[in-house]
C-alpha cells in the first residue's frame, strides 16, 4: 500500500502563494560501502522484508487492488495551516486513485503509472509532466522500493543509527531505479520500517527538500504488514498525516479505472480564442465577469492563488453557502474560508459551469486598491484550464483551449515548473548574475518580493523600512524595498528590478510575504511584457515591442543623465545630454520619451534659474512636455511629468506654488498610482504645509503624514533620490540616527556620491 504520495497528489488545492521556511537536503552517511557493509545491508534488508510478511507475500500484495478508507490531514509547510478529510485511496503497485470531497465537489487525482491527473467536479485535467514525474519519484523512494532491494545489482549499504520515536533504528540505504538513494530507518527490534529519506522536492512549492515519511501503526493485511498511519515531511515541516481505518484487498474495479477520463472542454473554445477585457488599477488585473447569468461582479485575476474566491457580501445574494470552515494560506498566513458554487461563471462569453469558490471577506483587500470594491478572485482551478495571455497594455486577456501550441516565432520563451501544489507556476531566476532563486509568477501581486533570507548573500546591512504590504488577508508585514542591478529569467535579461523585502522571521502567521522559499514576481515586473502562460506544457512567453524596448532604452539613457547630474552638479553638461537624448527622441517620434526628457530639461533649468527670470519659459516647456505625454498614451510617464513639474513649483516657489503643485500630484496620482516621483514629490509638498511656508496649511493635505508618502515612494523605487532625501531630513529632524545610517547606506547602494542628501 503506497500511502506516501497521498498528501503529493493532492497538495495545492488548499494553498495560496507562500512557501516555507529552508531544509537542510538528505546528508550522506559517510560509511564506507565495502563488502561487509554490503552484506550487513543485505542482511539487513532481508530481515525487513520478513517481517513484513516476506518478498513473495509483498509482491502479491503490491500486484492485488487495495482499497484503503480513513482521515487525511493535509498541513501547509508554509503557515501550518490543516485541513482534515475523509478520503479513499485505491491503489494497484504504482498505480493509485484517490477520493476526496473539497469544496462541495468531489476531487479525484489519479496515477495510472504514466499520466498524472486530476478532476475537481466535472472538470478534467492532466497534470503536467514535471508533477507527473514528481509523483513517480515519491512512488520509487517509498515502500514500494521494499520490493526490489534484493534484485541483482541493486546497491545497498548500511547507514547511520537513529533514534525514531525513541526507539533505536539503523538506515539501509538503496539506490532506487533513479540512481538517487533511499534511506530506511529499520526499528532495531520489530525490523519495520519506521522512517523513510529521499532528497526530492516540496510539491507545495517547487522547491528541493528532505523529503521524509514516517510510519506508524503496522498492522496485518493479506498476510503482510502494513503502516495505518503515515505522517509526511518537507523539511522538517510536517505537511500530511494519512490515518487508515479501513483496508480492503481484491477489489473489483473496472479496467480503466485508473486512466484520465475524457476531458470536457468548453465547446466555445472549439470556435477560437476568448478576450476579455480588464482595467489595470493599483498594479492588479480587475476584470468584469457575470455570475448565475444575474449579476455582473469585479474580480481579480490571481495565477498565484490556487482558488478562486468570492467576498461574502457577494455571495450572500447568489445563494446558500456552507458553513463549514477551510483553511487556506495568503500571503502574509492563513484565512479560514466557507465555500459555494456557483451554477454560471461567464467571462466574456465563455460560461464555465459549477465552478467552486472558497467564500471569504475581502474588506481588509479592497481597502488596499483603495478603489472600488473587489467581489473576489478568480484564481488556478479556473486559468489553469486554459492558455491565457495578458496584454497589459491592450488591456485584455486572451483565452485559448489549453491544448493550444505556443507561438515560439517571437518573444522569449521560459520554462516554468510546478508550484503551490499541481495549480501554480514557477521558474528559475538569477539575481545580480549571483543568487538563484525559485519566483512564483503571481498576478495577483502588485509587487515584486522576496524574503529577506534569500538575498542575504547579496544584501548584507539592513535594508531601511519603508512601510508595509499586505496580501488577500489585509494583514500587514513590515518591508524593505530593494532595487538590483538585474535579473536573468531564462534568455530573458532584466535590468533593475525592484522587490519588497520581506522580514526574515515573522511574529505572526506564517507566510510568503513573512519569510518563504519563493521569491514573488508579480505585476510591476510581468506587466513589462506581454505574456502567454501555458500551463499544460510549462512554460511562459515575455514578448515586448519595438516600440516599449526603445522606449526603455531612452529611459536608461535620461536616468543615467539624472544621476550623473545628482552627483556632479554639472547642470550644462546634462542639459547638453538630455538636449541630444530629446531631439532623437522627437526625430523617432517617441512621444513619451521627447517629453519626459523635455520635462527633466525644464527641471534642471528651473533649477539653475535663480533669479526666476525664465519661470514662463520654463512653464511653458513643463506645459508642451505634459501635452506630448497625454498623446503618447502612456501613463506613468504622464505621471512622472507632471510630478517634476510639481517639483519645479516647489523648488522655485511662484506664487500660489503650494496649492498649484498639489494640484498637478494630485492629477499624477490619478494618472498613474505606481509612479514613484508623484508619491516622492507628494510628501514633500505636505512637509512644506505643515512647516507653514506654502499656503493651504489648514487643509486636508496637512493632516496626511509626509513620511507615509514618502515610504510609499521608496517602496515602488528605493533609489527616489528624492524621496531619501526627504527621509533624510525628517530622520535628522527626529534625532533618529540609527535611520539616517540606514538611509545613508542605502543611498551608497544607488549612488557614488552622498552629496545629494546635504544639498
Amino acid at each position: 500500500m503506497a500511502l506516501v504520495s497521498l498528501t503529493c497528489l493532492l497538495a495545492g488545492f488548499l494553498a495560496g502563494p507562500c512557501p516555507a521556511a529552508p531544509s537542510k537536503l538528505l546528508e550522506k552517511p559517510a560509511v564506507e560501502a565495502d563488502e561487509k557493509s554490503r552484506d550487513a545491508a543485505h542482511n539487513l534488508a532481508v530481515k525487513v522484508l520478513d517481517a513484513c510478511g516476506g518478498l513473495d507475500r509483498i509482491k502479491a500484495f503490491n500486484a492485488t487492488v487495495c482499497r484503503a478508507t480513513g482521515k487525511l490531514d493535509q498541513i501547509s509547510s508554509i503557515s501550518g495551516s490543516s485541513n482534515v478529510f475523509d478520503f479513499s485511496i485505491t491503489t494497484r503497485g504504482r498505480e493509485q486513485r484517490i477520493e476526496v470531497s473539497f469544496m462541495g465537489q468531489p476531487v479525484i487525482t489519479g496515477y495510472d503509472g504514466k499520466t498524472c491527473w486530476t478532476q475537481q467536479g466535472k472538470n478534467i485535467l492532466p497534470t503536467d509532466e514535471i508533477t507527473a514525474e514528481r509523483v513517480r519519484e515519491d512512488l520509487d523512494h517509498g515502500l514500494l522500493l521494499l520490493e526490489h532491494v534484493l534484485e541483482p545489482g541493486r546497491k545497498l549499504r548500511l547507514g547511520e543509527e537513529k533514534k525514531i520515536k525513541d526507539r533505536k533504528t539503523r538506515g539501509l540505504i538503496v539506490m532506487a531505479d533513479d540512481g538517487k538513494e533511499t534511506t530506511f530507518y529499520v526499528d532495531e527490534k520489530s525490523h519495520l520500517v519506521l522512517r523513510s529519506e529521499y532528497d526530492g522536492v516540496d510539491i507545495e512549492q517547487g522547491v528541493k527538500c528532505l523529503k521524509a515519511y514516517e510510519y506508524r501503526d503496522y498492522r496485518q493485511v493479506a498476510e503482510t504488514l502494513q503502516p495505518f498511519e503515515s505522517v509526511e515531511y518537507s523539511g522538517d515541516s510536517r505537511v500530511g498525516v494519512v490515518t487508515i481505518s479501513n483496508m480492503q484487498t481484491g477489489i473489483e474495479i473496472p479496467r480503466d479505472f485508473f486512466s484520465m477520463p475524457v476531458q470536457d472542454k468548453p465547446e466555445r473554445l472549439s470556435r477560437g480564442p476568448v478576450t476579455l477585457p480588464f482595467k489595470f488599477v493599483s498594479s492588479e488585473i480587475l476584470a468584469r465577469v457575470r455570475v448565475n447569468n444575474e449579476k455582473d461582479l469585479v474580480f481579480l485575476i490571481d495565477t498565484g492563488a490556487t482558488q478562486s474566491i468570492i467576498d461574502v457580501r457577494a455571495a450572500r445574494g447568489l445563494g446558500s453557502f456552507d458553513a463549514r470552515d477551510i483553511s487556506i494560506t495568503t500571503g502574509s498566513g492563513a484565512m479560514k474560508m466557507n465555500f459555494m458554487t456557483l451554477k454560471t461563471l461567464a467571462m466574456g462569453d465563455l460560461i464555465l459551469e459549477d465552478v467552486p469558490v472558497a467564500v471569504a471577506d475581502l474588506k481588509g483587500f479592497s481597502k488596499v486598491l483603495e478603489e472600488g470594491t473587489v467581489d473576489g478572485l478568480i484564481g488556478a482551478n479556473v486559468l489553469k484550464r486554459f492558455q491565457i495571455t495578458i496584454d497589459y497594455d491592450a488591456r485584455e486577456i486572451i483565452l485559448r483551449d489549453p491544448d493550444t501550441r505556443i507561438d515560439t516565432t517571437n518573444g522569449v520563451i521560459v520554462k516554468t515548473k510546478p508550484s503551490l501544489g499541481v495549480s501554480g507556476l514557477a521558474l528559475d531566476g538569477k539575481i545580480d548574475g549571483k543568487l538563484e532563486l525559485t519566483m512564483l509568477i503571481d498576478t495577483g501581486a502588485a509587487f515584486n518580493h522576496v524574503s529577506s533570507h534569500l538575498v542575504k548573500d547579496l544584501v548584507e546591512e539592513p535594508v531601511l523600512s519603508v512601510g508595509t504590504i499586505k496580501g488577500l488577508d489585509g494583514l500587514p508585514v513590515n518591508t524593505g524595498s530593494i532595487r538590483f542591478r538585474s535579473l536573468k529569467i531564462g534568455d530573458l535579461d532584466i535590468d533593475g528590478p525592484v522587490f519588497s523585502l520581506g522580514p526574515a522571521e515573522s511574529k505572526g502567521p506564517a507566510g510568503l510575504i513573512a519569510g518563504g522559499n519563493l521569491a514573488i514576481l508579480g505585476n510591476p515586473l510581468l506587466s513589462r511584457y506581454r505574456i502567454t502562460i501555458d500551463y499544460r506544457n510549462q512554460q511562459i512567453k515575455f514578448e515586448t515591442t519595438p516600440e516599449k524596448q526603445k522606449l526603455a532604452d531612452f529611459l536608461k539613457e535620461i536616468k543615467a543623465v539624472q544621476v550623473a547630474y545628482l552627483e556632479s552638479k554639472e547642470a550644462e553638461k546634462a542639459l547638453e545630454e538630455l538636449k541630444k537624448i530629446s531631439g532623437r527622441a522627437l526625430a523617432e517620434n517617441n512621444r513619451a520619451a521627447f517629453a519626459l526628457a523635455e520635462a527633466q530639461i525644464a527641471t534642471i533649468d528651473g533649477r539653475s534659474d535663480r533669479d526666476k527670470t525664465r519661470s514662463p519659459e520654463i512653464q511653458a516647456r513643463f506645459r508642451a512636455a505634459r501635452l506630448d505625454s497625454l498623446k503618447s498614451g502612456n501613463q506613468d510617464i504622464a505621471a512622472r511629468v507632471l510630478a517634476l513639474w510639481a517639483l519645479y513649483l516647489l523648488e522655485s516657489k511662484p506664487q500660489d506654488y503650494n496649492l498649484k503643485a498639489r494640484e498637478l500630484t494630485t492629477k499624477a496620482l490619478r494618472t498613474s498610482p505606481t509612479e514613484a516621483l508623484s508619491y516622492a514629490v507628494a510628501g514633500l509638498i505636505v512637509m512644506d504645509t505643515m512647516d507653514g511656508r506654502g499656503s493651504g496649511s489648514g487643509s486636508r493635505a496637512a493632516k496626511i503624514k509626509p513620511v507615509e508618502l514618502i515610504d510609499q515612494a521608496l517602496m515602488l523605487d528605493p533609489s527616489n533620490w528624492l524621496a531619501l532625501k526627504a527621509k533624510y531630513v525628517l530622520a535628522c529632524r527626529r534625532g533618529d540616527r540609527k535611520e539616517t545610517a540606514l538611509i545613508r547606506k542605502q543611498v551608497s547602494r544607488y549612488y557614488q556620491d552622498q552629496r545629494i542628501l546635504d544639498d
